[in-house]
Parts: C-alpha cells; sequence; structure tokens
C-alpha cells in the first residue's frame, strides 16, 4: 500500500522512521553473519554498509526539520520512508530465501556466493535509489530560513548534510557574509587553453598541481550591476558544493578584469578541477565525434549521465537560480584519473560538469527580455524563449526545456549541431536538419522534437527515457500539471522525481 492510499496518516513519524532505521540495521548484520560471504564478498558489504549508513543519516536528519518544509514536501517524504520501508521488507524475504536455499545439502558453495552476490547488488541499488530521491528534498532546505535547521544539521553529517549546511551558510543575506568572493593570481592571462567547442579556458597552477576552469562573464550595458551581484553571490554558493555530488565544480573565487579605461569589464569566475579528474571535454565535442562514426557507448552509462544532467539542473535550481545556457557547450566531461571498475560512467564517458554561466541569474531576479536569432542555440530554447525579444520571462521549466532536448540528444547519440573545417560556422546535422526544415515558427520546432522523442527514442534507451523526455519537453504545456505548480520547490522536485524514476536501466 503506497503512502496515500487510505486514512491519511503521517508515516514519517519519529517512531515509524525508527522502526524502518531498526530494520535496516538488522538487514546489515544478516548479511554479516553469513561467514562464506566476510571471505568472499566482503568489498559488496561494505558497499551496502556505506550506502545505508549515508542513507540512515539523511531520513534521520530529515525526520528532524519535516515540520519546517512546506506540506508538499512533507508528502514525499513520507512516500518515500513508507518505499524505503517497503524494499526493506523486500529485501529481507529474499535474504530468507537465500538462506534456506543455501542450507540445501544439494546447494554447492559457488552457487550460494552467486545468490548472495545478487542479493547484495539488489540491495544495493535499491538503498542507493532511495538516497537519489532524498536529496534532491534535503538541498530544498538550504533556501528555508528557519535557524531550528541549523540546530538540526550538526547532530550528524555526511556530505550531503553537510553541503545542506554550507550552502544555508551561502545563502544568508549578504549582510551577514564578510567574505568576498574576489582572488587575485599572478600571470593569470597566460598560458590558457581554450577547451573545444566551449566558451571555457583551462589553465595549470603549478605551483598547486592542478587545473582550474575560467569562466567569463561580461559586465557591461544596464544590466551590468545586476549580473556582477548575481555572479558574486553564485560565487559564495558554489564555494560550498561537492562537486562530485552537484556535478558543479567548486568555485575558487572571482577574478576582475578592467577595461582600457579602467572599469570593469567582466568576471571571470575560477573553478577548481578536482584532482582525480583529467582530459576535459565538452560534450558536444564527444557528439560530434560519434556523429563522424567514432564509436558508441553503453547504455546504462549514457543513462547514468542523463541522471546526473538533471540532478546537477535541479542543484542550480535549489540554489534559487536558472542557468538560461544549458546544452552541450557548456557540459564538461572528465575521465577519471583511475578509471575505477565500479564507475561505468567514469569509464565510459566521463563526469559530467556544468558551465557557462554568462546568462545566470537569481530565479527570481530581473530580465532583459533579451535574446538572438542563433538557430544552434534557438533549437535548446523553449518557444517562448526564442528570438531577439523573448515573450516570456525565463523561469525554471525553461531549463528543464533545454534539459528535454539534450536527453534527447543522448537518446540519438548524435549531435544537433556540427561546425566546419574551421571549427567556427554552426551547420546543421541530419537530425537537426529534419527538426528545423521549413519551419513556420518555433511552437513548430518544439512538436517536432517531441514526435522524434515518440519515433526513435524507444528502440534507442526505451520507452520510460521516451516518456521524460518528452515530459520535460511539454513541461510549460498547459496540461503539464506536474511543472505548473505555483510553487517553485514542487516543480523541481517533481522532475527530479521523473528523472530519476523513469529512466532505468
Amino acid at each position: 500500500m503506497s503512502g496515500t492510499d487510505g486514512p491519511q496518516v503521517s508515516l514519517a513519524t519519529p517512531d515509524f522512521v525508527d522502526r524502518c532505521v531498526q530494520y535496516g540495521r538488522a538487514l546489515l548484520i544478516r548479511y554479516r553473519d553469513f561467514k562464506i560471504a566476510q571471505d568472499e564478498l566482503g568489498d559488496l558489504i561494505q558497499r551496502l554498509e556505506v550506502h545505508w549508513g549515508n542513507l540512515e543519516l539523511e531520513i534521520q536528519y530529515f525526520t528532524g526539520v519535516q515540520d519546517y518544509v512546506g506540506s508538499e514536501i512533507q508528502l514525499r517524504f513520507e512516500r518515500l520512508v513508507n518505499s524505503l520501508y517497503n524494499k526493506l521488507q523486500d529485501i529481507g524475504l529474499k535474504l530468507e530465501r537465500t538462506a534456506i536455499q543455501g542450507k540445501r545439502t544439494f546447494s554447492r558453495k559457488t552457487t550460494f556466493l552467486g545468490l548472495l552476490k545478487n542479493s547484495l547488488k539488489g540491495a544495493t541499488s535499491e538503498l542507493s535509489e532511495c538516497n537519489t530521491l532524498l536529496q534532491p528534498l534535503l538541498f530544498l532546505l538550504a533556501r528555508i530560513s528557519d535557524s531550528r535547521i541549523d540546530r538540526e544539521s550538526n547532530l550528524g553529517s555526511n556530505k550531503a548534510i553537510s553541503a545542506v549546511r554550507n550552502l544555508r551558510h551561502a545563502l544568508k543575506p549578504t549582510s551577514s557574509r564578510t567574505l568576498e568572493p574576489f582572488i587575485v593570481f599572478k600571470d593569470f592571462e597566460r598560458d590558457r587553453e581554450l577547451i573545444k567547442y566551449t566558451s571555457v579556458m583551462i589553465k595549470r597552477l603549478p605551483t598547486e598541481d592542478r587545473d582550474v576552469i575560467i569562466d567569463s562573464i561580461a559586465c557591461v550595458g544596464p544590466a551590468a550591476v545586476n549580473i556582477s551581484r548575481d555572479i558574486r553571490d553564485l560565487a559564495r554558493v558554489l564555494k560550498e558544493v561537492e562537486p562530485m555530488t552537484f556535478g558543479i565544480l567548486a568555485c575558487r573565487g572571482l577574478v576582475k578584469v578592467k577595461a582600457p579605461n579602467g572599469k570593469l569589464s567582466k568576471l571571470e569566475m575560477v573553478f577548481d578541477v578536482p584532482k582525480e579528474l583529467k582530459n576535459p571535454r565538452s560534450l558536444r565535442n564527444l557528439l560530434i565525434s560519434l556523429n563522424l562514426g567514432h564509436g558508441r557507448h553503453p547504455i546504462n552509462a549514457r543513462i547514468q549521465l542523463a541522471k546526473r544532467l538533471a540532478r546537477t539542473v535541479f542543484f542550480v535550481h535549489s540554489a534559487d537560480f536558472v542557468h538560461k545556457n544549458f546544452r552541450p557547450e557548456t557540459i564538461i566531461l572528465f575521465d577519471h584519473c583511475d578509471k575505477p571498475d565500479d564507475q561505468s560512467l567514469a569509464r565510459e564517458i566521463g563526469f559530467p560538469f556544468l558551465v557557462g554561466y554568462q546568462k545566470i541569474r537569481l530565479a527570481n531576479g530581473p530580465t532583459a527580455y533579451l535574446g538572438d536569432s542563433a538557430w544552434e542555440q534557438n533549437i535548446y530554447r523553449h518557444p517562448s524563449r526564442q528570438g531577439e525579444f523573448p515573450e516570456q520571462a525565463y523561469v525554471m521549466q525553461h531549463d528543464i526545456y533545454s534539459l528535454g532536448v539534450c536527453l534527447l540528444e543522448i537518446a540519438l547519440w548524435k549531435s544537433f549541431v556540427l561546425v566546419d573545417a574551421y571549427g567556427q560556422t554552426a551547420l546543421k546535422s541530419a537530425e537537426s536538419e529534419r527538426v528545423l526544415k521549413d519551419t513556420r515558427n518555433a511552437s513548430e520546432v518544439k512538436e517536432r522534437l517531441i514526435q522524434m522523442a515518440q519515433d526513435m527514442i524507444p528502440t534507442n534507451l526505451g520507452n520510460r527515457y521516451a516518456e521524460v523526455t518528452i515530459s520535460c519537453l511539454k513541461c510549460l504545456d498547459e496540461d503539464s500539471t506536474e511543472f505548473l505548480a505555483e510553487d517553485k520547490t514542487p516543480v523541481g522536485v517533481s522532475y527530479i522525481e521523473k528523472v530519476n524514476q523513469s529512466i532505468t536501466t
């Protein structure tokens, strides 16, 4: 029975959560009791313990603060805890069946090991899915101005809870912050290298034995003051991120660049590249190489990439910003130096990180209603945001639409945008030509993208992936109530839930 069937009784009471926690702990003890598993499957048991330890901390933390969040978020937490409890019971039943089979005299040791291995992998996968759905709820706590949340976050901590605490500090009013995010480097203009098909540069810092990414944002014209303010606020927030969790590089600070007349001309955001990562390349670069016939990647790796991108967009929204520039040119992929065997994404595609903050602003901040007529950018924009003078102010759903277009490209594993031999002029691929040819208006482009998703995704990545891509592309349609709630918090949670629950291998 789901959390909404029958009488509306809260399932996330401290007593119910404690019962769920005790059941999870008992399952871990049961797995450890298998002597055979300790020798042969110790790594899998340890991995399960890590997943459960994080999930237990986060559930108990959210239980302590759930009274300070809105009813919609409370309901989603109740459903999640109920789902977790059901999953734990199911894991327990399967484990008992495995134990009974293992006691049979005709059951060989290798067979029993195989059964335990499958049981452990299944349990770890279930807990990981619950954790993926819980963490977006946690991140929303960063925007709630209630001091009781700060007290709860000090009672126990892991990376996610620490991130909430750090983000809450970063999002406090400017008057309570004293640290300015500006930094100074010597010879910072030298030895930079443009990352192909992006607007960002990479530079080696020999004294620190690490790379930094440099993202330049122009600060000129009537909107310069607002741009400068938003970028400073964003830099403070991005100082606190955990890169491998959020898919966003930690911002070290800003560099002021002045024009010859002494006025500020641009700000450069400087991002630290984790030392374990290497070989940056844009998602556009990867997709273009695929158009040229340079191989494909496993389905599960592409699905993991899609989930990580959705998670990154949600984090930007949870920090109360809109990106306004989400497309393959603003997604950088890194390889892991060690290429661990248990990270198919790291091995096959790379870890994605969002860059390209030239247009970012606070979700409720002023907008200039300015755009451009570049088809290679408009294809990622909702019809209401295309052209030189968009008709609507930018909202979070517009980023979700852009994500939907990227999800379509990932499903087809084809680039909508190619470049000429000089790398300067944007050229249409067969796919974008099909979408853009003889179109009369922007709405027709959107309908063709939806039709392409309906026709081509199921045979590439399945029906569920097709459904979530189409949902993103329809996120501003009148009949798409899940993305049209007036309260933007449920909007973000709705879409991250849909992506993570619907896109499966």
